[in-house]
């Protein structure tokens, strides 16, 4: 009891480790919290002029309630929001709050069918817009996706009537949105050799905190062993007997570890919530700590040559895990991602 309460006043004597162990569960908070009100959807405006419209083109009306109902319904990471004030819609896009803006004539498929293929749509655009030609494509596909019927329909009429007679309007739509979907038109297979694929829905914040949390863990072993080594190098110990050093510093460092367990499996249940798996992880990095502690008194390894070497080791960390980016598809890394804490928790 004595011998433990010695290694409670010793922890206290560590400002650092303390430091780091109240700073895990916050982080994770701080994560999860940033996380939910994070919305990594693209945000685009877009506004259907009319002020220019002299048609009575039915047919082109209805064609571009389907493509706004295209636009409200994409399926991607782009969320399209129709705006009825255009200068609502640039204050929108000036502020920031939209990556950019469009504004789009409602009489477009009359322009296109006429040949005036050049300056029909204004794209506005802002200091921090960076994927314009991105959000172009998935709006010119939303367009096209209907605008290509009507193609086919001049095609038809002005090349091969007589197939055109033979299918009415609701008949022709149908067999063309068939084919469109069927996959017979454009249509590839992904095959992934080493596993499934899996999309995550987290955070970028969240999912990078994944991996610095076990880190952390880390630097705050190595804070215990260097306040060992400091009060050896001391002469604190002096009067103990050697063959008594080893368990009390294995005793040390499973104290001293504790802190660190808990405060790490708070963390964690935290950002992905409570199971058992997770928590055996916790445990498991814990006995991982606990033995590298050992290994590194065992070498009687030094505070500087440890220092030497903890920046390389994390940068490892952050390339051999998917901690930024995910390079584990190459057999090689994906061995040697196995070595790295960071990849424990993935």
């Amino acid at each position: 009891m004595k011998t433990i309460r010695h290694y409670g006043l010793m922890l206290l004597h560590q400002p650092l480790l303390i430091f780091l162990c109240l700073s895990l569960p916050l982080l994770a908070l701080f994560a999860t919290t940033f996380g939910h009100n994070q919305d990594t959807h693209i945000q685009v405006g877009f506004l259907l002029d009319s002020t220019s419209d002299s048609s009575s083109d039915s047919d082109g009306h209805a064609l571009m309630n389907r493509f706004r109902e295209n636009l409200f319904m994409y399926p991607g990471d782009i969320t399209f929001h129709e705006y009825t004030d255009p200068t609502l819609l640039l204050q929108d896009c000036a502020s920031e709050k939209l990556e950019c803006a469009y504004i789009i004539p409602i009489n477009l498929p009359d322009a296109l069918d006429q040949g005036h293929i050049s300056n029909q749509i204004d794209l506005y655009t802002n200091r921090t817009t960076s994927t314009e030609q991105v959000v172009n494509q998935a709006l010119y596909s939303c367009f096209f996706r209907e605008y290509a019927l009507r193609l086919l329909e001049h095609y038809l009429d002005q090349y091969s009537p007589d197939t055109l007679s033979g299918y009415s309007s609701e008949q022709l739509a149908k067999l063309f949105h068939t084919h469109a979907s069927s996959g017979e038109t454009f249509s590839f297979d992904y095959h992934n050799r080493t596993r499934n694929t899996v999309i995550h829905s987290e955070s970028l914040v969240k999912h990078a905190m994944t991996g610095i949390l076990p880190l952390l863990a880390l630097l705050a072993s190595l804070c215990t062993y260097f306040y060992y080594d400091r009060l050896n190098r001391a002469g604190a110990f002096s009067k103990m007997h050697a063959r008594n050093r080893f368990p009390y510093f294995a005793g040390y460092s499973a104290v001293s570890g504790l802190p660190v367990l808990l405060t790490l499996s708070v963390s964690f249940c935290i950002l992905q919530g409570v199971h058992g798996i997770l928590l055996f992880k916790c445990l498991l990095l814990y006995c991982i700590l606990f033995l590298f502690q050992l290994f590194c008194y065992g070498i009687r390894a030094t505070k500087k040559g440890l220092l030497s070497v903890t920046p390389l080791y994390l940068l490892s960390c952050m390339i051999f895990s998917p901690m930024i980016f995910d390079l584990r598809t190459n057999p090689l890394i994906r061995m040697v991602s196995h070595l790295v804490l960071s990849n424990l928790f993935y």
